[in-house]
């Protein structure tokens, strides 16, 4: 898709980078900047990764995923010209999680789940949503609400 016959993998370690020619492609209307980098493995929306194109300085931003390829929007301002352009690209470290409460630990422990093959921003949302309960009653029909919702998505419904 970008010219270059074979995609680069991510690195893992967040302290090494790569650097990849990237092209601007028009999808759905959206002018991105394709990396030949192939995407991570695994559910997501988007991956946080550092990147630096061309000579500005670098910065976080979520990679999309395009037929199994990182591709960057333009931020805003931004604009993308039509010629190749270095890129400069390497993880951003995972974010640590919260602890969990333990009347959430309890309940994933009596249904025998985990929280562990959520992504972080799924977590946060299960935390806020019972951190934010008002009366003991909401918490627990909250956190029920999450262990249906991950039985749901594990299968085992």
């Amino acid at each position: 898709m970008t010219g270059e016959t074979e995609l680069r993998a991510m690195p893992i370690d967040p302290h090494v980078s790569i650097t990849v020619t990237g092209q601007v492609r028009t999808f759905a209307g959206r002018r991105l900047l394709v990396l030949p980098v192939r995407a991570p493995l695994g559910r997501s929306r988007g991956h946080r990764v550092r990147v630096a194109i061309g000579t500005r300085p670098a910065r976080v931003r979520v990679a999309l995923v395009v037929s199994g390829q990182l591709a960057l929007r333009p931020a805003p301002g931004e604009v993308f010209g039509q010629v190749p352009v270095l890129v400069s690209i390497r993880p951003v470290p995972p974010r640590r999680r919260r602890s969990l409460p333990a009347d959430l630990v309890q309940a994933l422990a009596t249904a025998g789940l985990d929280l562990g093959g959520l992504p972080d921003h799924e977590v946060d949302q299960i935390l806020l949503m019972i951190g934010e309960s008002a009366t003991g009653a909401v918490r627990a029909a909250r956190i029920e609400a999450a262990l249906v919702a991950l039985l749901a998505g594990s299968g085992h419904a």
